[in-house]
């Protein structure tokens, strides 16, 4: 199979082709492959750079043999791939946007293969007579500890040729750090004995004369040695980037804007990073080479954007039937996606014949569940300006998903939705024998957008005879049941009763539609229900489902029982924010409906104090002095009786104007009856203490009475003073 790979003939097309190379073929690759699969890539090593077609999976293939190492063929052939890259004084490790990836390799952690590689090496050196890059060998595959036993390799006596221990003590010397004192030790010790060493460690066990040539190659040595640890260099490019984009705009400045598409490519690398989402990345200013031009290479861009737009033919791509994207085809909607962004007015001002080219490639772009803004303006004016084009198009989606049984959004059409594009979804519903999920996502579309025709499709198909939804006909119980998920979702006061009617009537179908609905929408219910519908949909749940509750542990599957518990506490929590006497009034009768749910009278009284701070409405400064200058206050009537133990407070909130009501609270702190709930009940408990204290300031100033001082407290504290009581004041001087 190697053999007859070919590199992808039309580089601006993604298709199955490209997928099976890039994503497919290393992934299914098995020890049995990797000879042929490594001899493959062997004879590849002339071409390796990352810019190549097939650098991804030379990549892929590589760090699959890594793993298989334990075999003796492909070790041998891992290493003399390996030997190719060292004696070219290349590191070796898989090669990413020019960068070398260290440490790339988890299988040489095992001491057992990374010393059998190591060895192998040697054997290539000695077999071929070339002497690799030792310093980067042992840099890509030897460790610190590996010092001791390379230095025990070479002391094994009569077990190597001259030239295989020249390659050892060349390793030793590449590997010798001069800050452990055991290194130095252990090379001072077997120096003594190993003339092999001597001669490797001459610069380090001889006194050297710093004029001397051997001299000035220890420094030339050290500096090389310098730059590669603290400056690694990328794999060489023929080119430098930045000088392949400035090439391709000069081609296309003077005559040759079809290129486009191939600059939308070299700006998707950089010096340091791929992106890998690049091929569908919309916004052009996101690339990393537009990050790293300076503003006249930018204004260059967009200008040959613009040159794009306006003078290149149409582009065709036969989407709806095809599993391949021309980036030609796409370059165009990238094109008015930037110039949206730095020259509006020119997209503003395209005639109609410039849309008709470029009005299929913005509709198809594959931007599902992106809300940009200026895409979503550009599919708008490619409606208005092109809309015979437009519809062709999304009907070519359309198609497309409905062959591979794919979802379909329609957001793109948000700014432009109309009756025309209504009645084309629509009329993929109609006389369907069966809903996949493409239907259904259609359906979704057409009801969250409340499109009245659809609602109205819906509430006829589960509108249906209890004997045809229960009979033998199972693709009609689904749709039934699609359609009525769907209308759940998205009920409001109006729907819910259709809705209701098909639960309540059916219980089995009731719960196939309550545990289909998706844990997505419940973090954000959007249907909109009555307090009533609410309590009786909370009432149905929990007498149809009495025995679950959310199960919280750690590494939890979750399961339909934990489905319908957060869908019924859901809903309860939203008939408690409720904040209406309405609800209030639902929840305590739900808490009588289920007396063993005991816990619904706290419900019911967190439900009621929302009530009350939600419509609460403080006194006006004019109405408080009113209170405490006219004496209209609250007035409180404890009537106690030490023999009877159900003692009543009557409380009456009287305002300025002489109006109020009175509630009756008895002795287990609820309300024993009240015909309206006063708005103003907690007022005087603020002002009652500031009158009074008020009160007695300006007594004490005034210098009035005490006795008089006392019966104006009392007013103040809601006891009646007798008329027979009653001593008017003394007249004091001011």
């Amino acid at each position: 199979m190697f053999d007859h790979l070919t590199k992808p003939k039309q580089p601006n097309f993604i298709g199955s082709y490209r997928t099976f190379i890039y994503s497919k073929l290393a992934l299914h690759l098995k020890p049995g492959d990797m000879p042929v699969a490594l001899g493959w890539l062997k004879k590849r090593q002339g071409e390796r750079d990352y810019t190549d077609s097939f650098y991804k999976l030379d990549n892929e293939i590589t760090l699959k043999a890594s793993q298989c190492l334990g075999e003796p063929d492909i070790l041998r052939l891992f290493a003399d791939i390996a030997f190719i890259h060292w004696e070219g004084h290349r590191p070796f490790a898989p090669l990413t946007s020019g960068q070398q990836t260290h440490h790339a390799f988890p299988s040489l952690e095992d001491k057992n293969i990374r010393r059998a590689l190591l060895e192998q090496v040697v054997c290539l050196a000695c077999e071929k007579d070339r002497k690799p890059d030792t310093y980067k060998i042992y840099r890509d595959i030897a460790k610190p500890i590996d010092f001791s036993w390379i230095l025990n390799k070479l002391s094994e006596a009569n077990s190597h040729s001259c030239t295989e221990d020249e390659m050892w003590a060349s390793l030793l010397r590449n590997g010798l750090d001069f800050t452990s004192p055991n290194h130095v030790d252990a090379i001072l010790t077997a120096s003594q004995t190993s003339s092999i060493l001597q001669t490797a460690f001459n610069f380090f066990l001889e006194p050297i004369d710093l004029d001397s040539e051997e001299a000035n190659q220890q420094k030339e040595f050290y500096k090389y040695r310098r730059d590669i640890r603290e400056n690694p260099q990328p794999a060489q490019i023929s080119v430098p980037l930045n000088q392949q984009i400035s090439a391709l705009l000069n081609a296309i400045e003077t005559g040759a804007p079809d290129d486009f598409w191939k600059l939308l490519n070299l700006l998707s690398w950089s010096p340091d990073a791929y992106c890998h989402n690049s091929l569908v990345e919309l916004d052009i200013r996101n690339l990393p080479g537009w990050l790293a031009a300076d503003q006249e290479v930018q204004a260059r861009i967009a200008n040959a954007a613009k040159l794009y737009i306006i003078t290149c033919d149409q582009r065709s791509c036969n989407w709806a039937n095809s599993d391949q994207l021309d980036l030609s085809f796409m370059a165009g909607c990238k094109a008015l996606h930037l110039l949206m962004h730095t020259d509006q007015a020119l997209v503003n001002e395209l005639s109609a014949d410039c849309w008709k080219k470029w009005a299929a490639a913005v509709v198809v772009y594959p931007n599902e569940g992106n809300q940009d803004v200026a895409y979503l303006s550009l599919v708008q004016l490619a409606y208005k300006n092109a809309p015979a084009e437009t519809i062709s198009a999304l009907e070519g989606m359309l198609d497309r998903a409905k062959q591979n049984q794919q979802l379909i959004g329609l957001d793109r059409f948000a700014n432009c939705w109309d009756e025309q594009l209504n009645t084309l979804i629509i009329n993929q519903l109609i006389d369907q024998p069966e809903y996949s999920k493409y239907h259904e996502s259609l359906l979704e579309n057409l009801i969250e957008r409340r499109e009245a025709n659809a609602i109205e499709f819906a509430l006829n198909l589960i509108r249906q005879p209890p004997a045809q939804i229960n009979g033998d006909s199972s693709l009609e119980h689904q749709k039934v049941k699609i359609a009525a998920r769907i209308l759940l979702e998205n009920a409001d006061s109006t729907i819910w009763p259709s809705v209701w009617q098909i639960i309540e009537g059916n219980h089995e179908l009731g719960r196939e539609i309550i545990e289909s609905i998706s844990p997505i929408w419940l973090r954000d219910p959007k249907f909109v229900l009555t307090e009533t519908q609410l309590a009786d949909f909370y009432l149905w749940l929990t007498k149809r489902y009495p025995d679950i509750e959310r199960n919280n542990e750690d590494f939890y599957v979750y399961q339909s029982a934990d489905h319908v518990a957060d869908l019924r506490r859901r809903v309860l929590d939203m008939l408690k924010k409720r904040g209406t006497p309405l609800a209030c009034q639902e929840i305590l009768l739900l808490s009588e409906a289920l007396p063993e749910l005991p816990w619904l009278k706290q419900v019911h009284l967190e439900a009621r104090n929302g009530m009350i701070k939600a419509s609460w409405l403080p006194y006006e400064p004019t109405e408080a002095l009113d209170l405490i200058t006219n004496h209209k206050i609250q007035e409180m009537e404890h009537n106690r009786d030490p023999k009877v133990v159900n003692n009543v407070f009557n409380i009456g909130s009287i305002n300025s104007a002489g109006e109020g009501n009175i509630v009756n609270i008895g002795p287990d702190r609820t309300n024993t009856g009240s015909s309206n709930r006063p708005k103003k009940d907690k007022a005087w408990q603020f002002w009652l203490p500031l009158g009074v204290a008020t009160v007695s300031m300006v007594a004490d100033i005034l210098g009035v009475p005490s006795q008089h001082l006392n019966k104006i407290k009392s007013l103040f504290k809601g006891n009646v003073v007798p008329k027979s009581e009653q001593v008017k004041p003394s007249k004091v001087n001011r």
